[in-house]
């Protein structure tokens, strides 16, 4: 017995340790009264159709550092209503990493992807629908889930050491398991975030080369609106996969990253 309650305590610090970790790198920039200033501006720019002056200041609010959904949906549709229909799905799925259920991002994402690319809307796998937390979570909920679920797990074990019962042991161990499971989807949700990339190609006469300059051979033609994912960076080359799945280097020049992040 005395060694169920060493391993209990372990657990309890162990969970205290990685949400007070968790907590720390999920603080993100506060919307401060300059920042909001700068963001009313954009969106009376975006009233009065003047859409170019909309993009500057929504794009100067995310060089800050600002992570939020509204900056990106709103720069979104300042660069659709431009005609500029690659860069407004960039960021519409950049708004999409932020706000995930947001059902208005989603139709703006699938008309462009209909009627403006030669892409095909992805079919939303099996997988996304049992593991529900991971997908229509964003990071910061994920993490403040994961919080609070450990909290209570902690407290579960602490009642548990003074107060065995069939209940509180049961309700520990399966705390333990959903815990364990949040904080793996967790982690594996900040990995992706900051070591996978993701990218649209924004603008025409683009060429896809077997290398990182304009010196090597051209393997073929990058087509405005193709979804991208972005295996190395050297330079000013991105090297990229296509939906074909071929692969080559791209110039930055062409590609627009989608990289939102908490």
């Amino acid at each position: 017995m005395k060694k169920t309650k060493i391993i209990i305590v372990f657990l309890i610090i162990l969970f205290l340790s990685l949400s007070t970790y968790l907590f720390f790198i999920t603080t993100s920039k506060p919307f401060q009264q300059e920042n909001m200033t700068i963001f009313n501006n954009a969106n009376n720019f975006y009233q009065q159709k003047e859409y170019n002056k909309s993009i500057l200041l929504y794009k100067l609010l995310i060089n800050k550092g600002i992570t939020n959904a509204d900056i990106y949906y709103n720069l979104a549709n300042s660069y659709y209503k431009n005609k500029q229909f690659a860069e407004a799905l960039v960021n519409y799925k950049n708004a999409e990493i932020l706000a995930p259920r947001n059902a208005d991002i989603k139709a703006n994402i699938k008309f462009i992807i209909d009627q403006y690319t030669n892409n095909d809307e992805a079919i939303k796998p099996t997988y996304q629908t049992i593991l529900f937390w991971y997908h229509y979570l964003n990071l910061e909920e994920l993490i403040k889930l994961t919080i609070i679920t450990s909290l209570l797990v902690c407290s579960i074990g602490v009642i548990y050491i003074f107060y065995k019962h069939v209940l509180t042991s049961s309700l520990f161990y399966i705390g333990i398991i959903i815990l364990i499971t949040l904080f793996l989807s967790t982690f594996i949700k900040i990995y992706k975030n900051y070591n996978y990339s993701e990218g649209i190609i924004t603008k025409n006469s683009g060429l896809l080369k077997s290398g990182n300059n304009e010196s090597f051979s051209t393997l073929g033609n990058l087509v405005l609106g193709d979804e991208v994912k972005i295996l190395e960076k050297k330079g000013n080359w991105y090297k990229i996969k296509l939906n074909n799945d071929k692969k080559g280097w791209a110039n930055k020049h062409y590609v627009s990253l989608i990289d939102a992040h908490m």
